[in-house]
């Protein structure tokens, strides 16, 4: 429907062309009436036309002042106005038209097929321009689908070029053989070089497990290694037949490679065993062979003595480490009790009385020498000083035995002079203190009332001279003339510190305690 831009109503427009008589849409009445008011205009021109013609002859220099005659409307002419309809309508054109309102104008046609096809061609422009429009939109949709696509294809391509890094590194880690050193060192560079390739990744938790695996075969190849290259350089040496000084150093080494052959597994174990007992043969020997090469030249000096003690020492250590080991603890065995013979009969001829007494007294109880003392660890335990004197008291709830500890050295050979009382409770004096306490294993007496070693009563000073040489130990109490004590020293030790200890309730007073060291 169309709606008349003269009266408003809605109106269909005629199918075939029809007479333009405004350049407004009209409805059929509109159009007729504006029809018949241009058909009158024209009418009225043509009449005031023919009644003066020869004004328009006049030239236009010499123009007058004509009143125009009064001209009577004249009906208009049927013939006319078909002849006017039969004519071809004029093409519009693009200048203003008269409205309705106008009094004048010339007549003027639509042709409603020029604009419907017009508005076809509207149409048409709008569609193309639709269709434009959609293309573009299309071709920005596609760029960014294609920009889209790309980028997701580039991501995959990341993704699987990764996934094929990831499984090359982990194909490469697996292939390492972490039975050996060479193989179990490139596991743990790989897993190094590598870390931003697999920590982010699934398979992070069995590489580290891996490279733990790795590290512990690193380490434990390496011992290994260290061990076997050791191996191989001792029995070097030890093929070159090695001086005194060079087995020294071979045993030393022997003894720092201990804990690791004993970490290593039973077959550097069973190896080193051999190598120890072979090495320490040597050097048992050399020191043996040095000490007796002295003796036999008349030389009885303490250094002769002290290359003995040293030949002791390393037989009885060689002895301890041995047990276990059938054959090896019986040969130990023998050539230690043979050495400590030897170096027995030697300190016997050496250390006379006269010899023992240039030797001078050292003061344990002295200003310089109290600092040296060390108390053990015990809550109930008080050791101290008190006018020259030491004081110790052991008493309280859970009460145990501890003591108090000469750190100055370890001696072999020495007299002891102590002056004391004993109060309450017992005390013992370990005169070769080793790693441990025991009586078994040091030489030690007991001073206790009634059923001591030394038998003394509660709250009487006494004083107790202690002889410990070579494999002897004797002790005489007071002004007595038979010692209390005479004991031969089998299988304990041959050197260590002096220690005081005292019993649970136990209070004892040292009022002189000095030592002749002679080893």
């Amino acid at each position: 429907m169309t709606r008349c831009e003269n009266c408003g109503i809605d109106f269909e427009m005629p199918k075939e062309p029809t007479e333009v008589t405004s350049s407004k849409i009209l409805c059929p009445a509109c159009t007729a009436e504006r029809r018949e008011r241009i058909k009158a205009q024209k009418a009225a021109a043509a009449r005031a036309a023919a009644a003066a013609p020869a004004t328009a002859a006049v030239p236009a220099v010499q123009p007058a002042a004509v009143k125009p005659a009064a001209t009577r409307p004249v009906a208009p002419s049927v013939p006319r106005v078909a002849a006017a309809a039969s004519a071809p309508a004029p093409r519009p054109v693009a200048r203003p038209q008269p409205s309705h309102d106008d009094g004048g104008g010339e007549e003027h046609h639509i042709d409603y097929g020029a604009a419907r096809r017009q508005r076809e061609e509207q149409a048409k422009r709008t569609m193309l321009i639709g269709w434009m429009a959609a293309g573009a939109l299309l071709l920005v949709g596609g760029s960014v689908v294609m920009v889209v696509m790309s980028k997701h294809n580039e991501e995959k391509r990341v993704i699987e070029q990764r996934q094929e890094e990831v499984s090359a590194f982990f194909a490469k880690l697996k292939l390492c053989d972490l039975n050996t050193l060479d193989g179990a060192r490139q596991a743990v560079k790989l897993v190094i070089e590598n870390k931003k390739v697999w920590q982010e990744e699934s398979i992070a938790a069995e590489v580290m497990a891996i490279n733990s695996r790795a590290l512990i075969a690193v380490r434990e190849k390496e011992v290994q290694q260290k061990i076997i290259d050791n191996f191989d350089l001792i029995k070097k040496t030890m093929a070159g037949n090695p001086d005194l000084s060079t087995l020294t150093n071979l045993n030393a080494k022997v003894k720092e490679l201990e804990s690791d052959a004993g970490t290593a597994g039973p077959e550097f174990q069973a190896q080193y065993n051999a190598l120890r007992l072979q090495v320490g043969k040597a050097y048992v020997q050399g020191l043996r062979q040095a000490a007796t090469t002295s003796a036999a030249g008349g030389s009885k000096s303490i250094a002769v003595l002290t290359q003995f003690g040293l030949a002791e020492d390393e037989a009885t250590a060689q002895f301890r480490a041995s047990l276990g080991d059938t054959e090896a603890t019986k040969y130990w065995q023998e050539i230690a009790s043979t050495i400590i013979r030897e170096s027995d009969e030697l300190a016997n001829n050496l250390f006379t009385p006269d010899y023992i007494n240039k030797i001078p007294w050292k003061d344990l109880l002295s200003a310089t020498e109290q600092p040296l003392w060390v108390r053990n660890e015990m809550p109930t335990l008080t050791c101290k000083f008190e006018n020259g004197a030491l004081v110790m008291i052991n008493e309280g709830e859970g009460a145990k035995t501890g003591g108090f500890t000469y750190g100055q050295g370890e001696w072999h050979d020495m007299i002891v002079d102590m002056e004391y009382k004993l109060d309450t409770g017992q005390t013992t004096c370990y005169y070769r203190l080793g790693d441990k306490a025991d009586s078994k294993l040091v030489p030690a007496i007991v001073i206790k009332p009634g059923t001591g070693e030394v038998k003394t009563p509660y709250g009487t000073v006494q004083t107790l001279l202690t002889s410990v040489i070579a494999s002897k130990m004797t002790a005489t109490l007071g002004n007595e003339a038979a010692p209390v004590i005479d004991v031969e020293l089998v299988r304990k030790n041959r050197r260590g510190r002096f220690f005081v200890s005292v019993g649970a309730g136990s209070k004892l007073t040292i009022t002189r305690l000095r030592v002749r060291v002679l080893r």
